[in-house]
């Protein structure tokens, strides 16, 4: 189960499905403000999944364990395998019924002339989106993000940008994808539809953020569902090319993960069930979070994680796992 990873146009947004009363009461299938449904758990199309190393048939492979496991929010970026991922998305999109999934790409990481080049010039990421619409076979997308914006990028020519998009049918969302809290705190008040955040049971540092956004009418999604899988040491042991890119990633961004990952599943295991899974629950029974996104490698973990998206833990569980924020 570990992961190892990362309609019409609303003239303004509201807020998304109604915050419940409590966590336990949250649905799987919630919906975005144009009510269309978009399912607690999404799928990242990144990191080893959009790996030229990593087989087609098995990414494809594990595409369909989630759509027949009820989730259908896809989330990718033309940076991601430098085009690879879009393209293995936009494949496996032929022939499926588009007005029931919600499929995501970004600009700013933009891919132009072959090479990833930063930047938020609405001429450039013009023509990164135009690439990525080719690469996934489809002429709109439900949100564009801009991938990691600095503050200044938050201005009145990529806001333009945005509706104009919006109004040719392009695109029904405009979104950002920031764990920055000064970037994410100026997203809550600007036109910006929706923000994709960081926040799971191993790291708050958004949370600040996200209850600003939330009370704002923002849309929040949070990305790394599973923490990387930090609580589960023993899965990134190498005895694959794959878990060895996993580990050395992990190590990079996260020397003592050993040692914090334990704490974390010790903690994750007080509610009484498997870490991964508590850890999905935490997310998809977060009030403000409409849907967050996990990566894998494995098509079991695939099924294993989008089965336990869809239970739930108790009112108390929740609580104490959100008391450590």
């Amino acid at each position: 189960m570990p992961d190892q990873g990362e309609a019409a146009n609303p003239a303004a947004p509201s807020p998304a499905t109604p915050t419940p009363a409590t966590p336990a009461e949250r649905p799987w299938l919630r919906t975005l403000p144009n009510g269309k449904p978009i399912s607690a758990l999404g799928f990242g199309c990144s990191s080893l999944w959009a790996k030229s190393s990593f087989p087609d048939a098995r990414a494809a492979e594990i595409l369909d364990t989630l759509l027949a496991e009820g989730v259908n929010h896809f989330d990718t970026g033309p940076s991601y395998g430098e085009g690879l991922g879009e393209t293995r998305l936009g494949r496996w999109l032929v022939g499926k019924p588009l007005d029931q999934l919600v499929i995501t790409t970004k600009v700013g990481t933009n891919l132009v002339d072959g090479r990833i080049e930063r930047g938020f010039t609405p001429d450039l990421i013009a023509r990164s989106l135009d690439g990525s619409f080719a690469r996934l076979g489809i002429d709109k997308v439900d949100v564009l993000y801009l991938h990691g914006p600095a503050v200044e990028d938050l201005g009145t020519p990529v806001f333009d940008f945005f509706e104009r998009l919006k109004a040719d049918g392009r695109i029904t969302y405009a979104g950002v994808n920031s764990f920055d809290n000064p970037v994410l705190m100026k997203t809550a008040q600007s036109p910006i539809d929706i923000a994709m955040l960081q926040y799971n049971v191993a790291d708050f540092r958004n949370r600040a953020a996200m209850i600003a956004l939330h009370e704002a009418g923002k849309v929040v999604m949070s990305g790394t569902a599973l923490a990387r899988a930090r609580f589960s040491p023993a899965s990134f042991l190498p005895t694959s090319p794959g878990k060895l890119w996993y580990l050395l990633r992990m190590m990079r961004q996260e020397p003592l993960f050993p040692v914090t990952g334990l704490r974390l599943a010790r903690r994750l295991r007080e509610t009484g069930k498997e870490p991964a899974e508590a850890a999905l629950q935490f997310l998809t029974g977060q009030p403000m979070i409409l849907s967050s996104l996990f990566g894998t490698s494995s098509v079991e973990h695939a099924g294993e994680n989008a089965r336990a998206g869809h239970g739930q833990l108790s009112n108390r569980q929740w609580t104490r796992l959100a008391d450590y924020a």
